[in-house]
């Protein structure tokens, strides 16, 4: 007969429950092999454009067959940590790890996501607004002339196709569009920082791409505030980019599009 335990033992195993605390999920070997090799590529022990040891080595250092280390390379493959260079003198090498390979994979995150309705318009347009504003200062106090330059031309070519729009109604949205991002990419890169270059566009294309139904363009709105940051970057002043930038996007925040 078994018997009942006491409250000694209930309280005493009750500590140790909580001393170890939540039990950890036991990792695959291809998931062990995985954050090792990420682990020497933070740590600096490998660098960008490094080349792996072959595959039979691999295999031999981590003591699994070449089956299981080609899982984990694979895994490493696809997230692009690591890429693959055919030929004599190729294998696998560390990616070179730019910001600009983000872009496409958060544009098409946010894309899906908004199209799955798993993301609401607000909150894209939440983080496009706290994004707009901060760009639009730091690019007042960190252009260079090649990119005012840059910028004017984006410009430029908002108002043209606005131009044409206006004689043509009726078409021609996406090609609005198109050049509203290329504006606001001009814009961010005066900033010279990647990142907010790459979650300006991400955010900006993502929208267009999946604009909210039953919600039209109006084309004098697309133009609101442009000039004005603009001129306010040509002449460093934050505090007037800043300003110009908000009555650009408030009224597209209304409407639930930007």
């Amino acid at each position: 007969m078994i018997s009942k335990p006491n409250s000694v033992y209930i309280s005493a195993m009750a500590d140790l429950t909580h001393a170890l605390g939540t039990a950890r999920p036991v990792l695959t070997a291809p998931e062990q092999i995985s954050r090792t090799i990420k682990g020497w590529i933070l740590d600096g022990t490998l660098q960008p454009g490094d080349r792996l040891p072959p595959e039979h080595e691999l295999a031999s250092i981590f003591g699994v067959s070449r089956p299981t280390l080609r899982r984990a390379l694979e895994e490493l493959t696809g997230n692009e940590v690591l890429v693959v260079q055919r030929g004599r003198t190729g294998g696998h090498r560390v990616a070179e790890l730019s910001v600009e390979r983000l872009e496409p994979r958060l544009i098409e995150f946010i894309t899906m996501s908004l199209a799955a309705k798993t993301l609401a318009y607000h909150d894209v347009l939440e983080v496009r607004r706290a994004l707009e504003v901060p760009i639009a200062r730091a690019a007042a106090e960190r252009r260079t002339a090649e990119q005012l330059t840059a910028l004017r031309a984006a410009l430029e070519q908002v108002q043209e196709r606005v131009r044409r729009l206006q004689k043509t109604p009726g078409g021609g949205a996406q090609a609005v569009a198109d050049v509203d991002t290329a504006f606001h990419r001009a814009l961010a890169e005066c900033t010279g920082n990647p990142l907010l270059v790459t979650f300006e566009r991400a955010t900006t294309a993502s929208i267009h791409q999946v604009p909210p139904v039953g919600v039209p363009i109006d084309l004098a709105t697309t133009m609101t505030g442009l000039p004005e940051i603009v001129e306010a970057v040509a002449d460093r002043d934050p505090d007037a980019a800043e300003a110009a930038m908000l009555v650009h996007i408030t009224p597209f925040m209304e409407l639930g599009v930007a």
